[in-house]
């Protein structure tokens, strides 16, 4: 009968004893990475300057634009990660003179745990006084006089509204969208975009109305309907999102484009002849 090598037997002991080890000390480890980020965090909020630089420098980085920012109203990373600004400006790079983008107010609010959980949850939204050139922002000029978050009247209700009004090509415009409210566990509302939200698109006496639907990496348009004067059409479902990227293939993009002023036929291609009489 072959004896047994006990010589293996310390380094599997000793393997055994660091893995051990590892996972007793694992939560420790992860308590002081948590808390030195966290101390980090803390740390630039409270340099607010070199903050709002280094956001005009990303925009100026990743546009054709120079960006400008007047004021860093508040910005917090932990536990929820808050960027408010005041007075943003767009020039062009080679004429500063030439202004292409205005806003007079943004903020944003976001659980800090989005960042990794892909959850499409927001504390709070808002945009105040924005104007875009053609070719910035949209395939036309536009205007947002305010954008947010809109409660329903009924205090019990959880349906909320995501509301953009302004104009758009010189045409007055209104875009609304079905968003959940509800409470966390610390009590803080929170809207969230659930995985069908229903949606409304008013510009210019043209309305376009349907389903925004997510599917995984993709944003489709589904069960559309627009209606120009008294005739109302069924449109076919199509994508505005695929592979994280932007599709221009949509009645909304289409709709972006329409040459409101002119007498043309309204985006006619998407019109789902099956089911229209």
């Amino acid at each position: 009968m072959p004896k047994k090598d006990k010589s293996q037997t310390p380094k599997k002991t000793f393997k055994s004893f660091m893995l051990k080890t590892l996972f007793k000390r694992l939560p420790i480890i992860i308590g002081f990475a948590l808390f030195f980020m966290i101390l980090s965090f803390k740390i630039l909020e409270r340099f607010p300057e070199p903050l709002k630089q280094g956001i005009a420098e990303y925009f100026t980085l990743n546009t054709p634009y120079v960006a400008e920012i007047e004021t860093l109203d508040r910005i917090n990373f932990f536990p929820s990660l808050y960027v408010g600004i005041s007075n943003m400006i767009l020039r062009e790079k080679d004429n500063v003179a030439i202004t292409h983008l205005e806003m007079e107010k943004a903020k944003i609010h976001v659980p800090f745990l989005t960042k990794f959980t892909h959850a499409r949850e927001v504390y709070d939204l808002g945009i105040i006084g924005l104007k875009a050139d053609a070719g910035i922002m949209t395939p036309q000029a536009i205007e947002i006089e305010t954008l947010g978050f809109v409660d329903s009247l009924d205090q019990g209700s959880s349906l909320s509204n995501l509301i953009i009004a302004g104009s758009y090509a010189e045409q007055p415009m209104r875009f609304t969208a079905d968003v959940t409210k509800k409470k966390t566990l610390f009590g803080n509302k929170v809207y969230k975009f659930e995985n069908v939200m229903p949606f409304t698109f008013d510009i210019a006496g043209v309305s376009l109305s349907g389903n925004f639907v997510y599917l995984y990496d993709k944003m489709a348009i589904q069960n559309a309907v627009i209606s120009v004067a008294d005739n109302q059409f069924n449109l076919k479902d199509s994508f505005i999102v695929e592979n994280q990227q932007l599709v221009t293939d949509n009645p909304i993009y289409c709709l972006l484009g329409h040459d409101f002023k002119a007498e043309t036929t309204l985006c006619t291609q998407y019109i789902d002849t099956k089911t229209q009489e």
